[in-house]
């Protein structure tokens, strides 16, 4: 027997060897695309950045941190709409994480949207009583809210 024949009588039909292979090959460019993409958002190269996170997204779309990283990127580029705007999709995507309100209230408050911002914060509070009750109110403090 070749060791093709005692992989594919241990692992199943051929088509079963080249389906698994190809989702080992579509971890490895998720991997791949994401790293390249966080070393590129920490050396503050944030198009390239973003370009890999997006990259990274066709492989895992189930990936819903990558919503953030991508927000991550239109954020320190000054583009707080574009931010939002994944923010937003990241809570569609994963509505019980207290996370996604919490960085659109950070966001909100940064642009002196205190109202809509609060409204982010009252989420907040709903998704996950009691938790980051500091850090809500040192986003208040932060930008002089009340």
């Amino acid at each position: 027997k070749t060791a093709y024949d005692m992989l594919r009588s241990l692992v199943g039909s051929e088509m079963c060897i080249r389906d698994r292979h190809k989702r080992v090959a579509a971890t490895y460019k998720y991997l791949m695309y994401n790293n390249l993409g966080e070393a590129y958002l920490v050396n503050q190269n944030y198009v390239r950045a973003e370009k890999f996170f997006q990259e990274a997204f066709r492989y895992r779309p189930e990936d819903y941190s990558l919503f953030k990283k991508i927000a991550d990127t239109y954020y320190l580029r000054g583009e707080f709409d574009l931010a939002l705007q994944y923010i937003k999709k990241g809570e569609t995507a994963s509505p019980t994480d207290y996370n996604w309100p919490l960085a659109a209230a950070a966001i909100l408050f940064e642009r002196g949207l205190n109202d809509e911002a609060m409204l982010e914060i009252e989420k907040v509070k709903k998704l996950a009583p009691g938790e980051n009750i500091f850090l809500l109110e040192n986003l208040k403090t932060i930008y002089n809210f009340e």
